[in-house]
């Protein structure tokens, strides 16, 4: 059974551990094989490789019933979303030795009908160095059992370097957040970035949910 966390209450942010199990990763890394490509970047209706922004492989894979049951539990975790509102197609993302993400959004600003409001990114693995999830621009929570799942500086000697908020890879768990303000406005604060691999391979779950009611403020 999965247990929820809230992390930050703006913007929102849940840290879900025991999110998918064992079982469930397995079958998605399979479902993942031979499809993985070389990932690219999206502005606007734009997309193409730009190394200098993002390292990876992606694989889009066919939903069945197993990933169905995962997107139903997402759904009921964030609630519901309005009839217009539905999880974008599923991938897998591996990240390599090198392999990162600098900072962006997950929302597009060259958008002013439909986006997305919301992001679950989903650890398939944990067995690498680095990696981290940072959202630069969160601040340290005080209370120092987050250092389980949080780098802490101060007490394991990462990279003190690395602002804000960095989220440890840990094999089933996910973090869940609100791209968009209560008013629907853009949230600048969920800038993240996937820092880089130092040693094994990282696997993710990208899930984001689409709003094709959503409209600029």
């Amino acid at each position: 059974k999965y247990q929820v966390q809230l992390f930050s209450r703006d913007p929102v942010i849940l840290y879900i551990k025991d999110f998918l199990t064992s079982f469930e990763i397995e079958h998605l890394l399979h479902l993942s094989q031979g499809h993985y490509e070389v990932s690219k970047v999206y502005p606007g209706e734009d997309h193409f490789i730009d190394t200098e922004s993002r390292v990876s492989d992606l694989a889009f894979f066919q939903r069945d019933p197993i990933y169905d049951r995962i997107a139903r539990r997402a759904m009921n975790i964030q609630g519901w979303r309005g009839p217009l509102a539905f999880f974008q197609p599923p991938y897998v993302q591996r990240y390599e030795v090198g392999g990162f993400y600098k900072e962006h959004y997950d929302w597009d600003p060259e958008y002013s009908e439909g986006n997305r409001i919301t992001t679950f990114l989903v650890y398939l693995s944990d067995n690498c160095t680095g990696g981290g999830t940072n959202f630069p621009r969160l601040v340290q929570p005080r209370d120092r059992r987050w250092c389980n799942i949080i780098e802490c500086p101060s007490l394991n000697g990462s990279d003190s370097r690395v602002e804000g908020v960095t989220f440890k890879p840990r094999f089933g768990t996910a973090i869940f957040w609100e791209n968009m303000h209560s008013n629907g406005s853009f949230n600048e604060d969920v800038l993240h970035s996937s820092l880089p691999v130092l040693s094994g391979v990282k696997y993710g779950l990208n899930m984001f949910t689409w709003d094709l009611g959503w409209r600029a403020p």
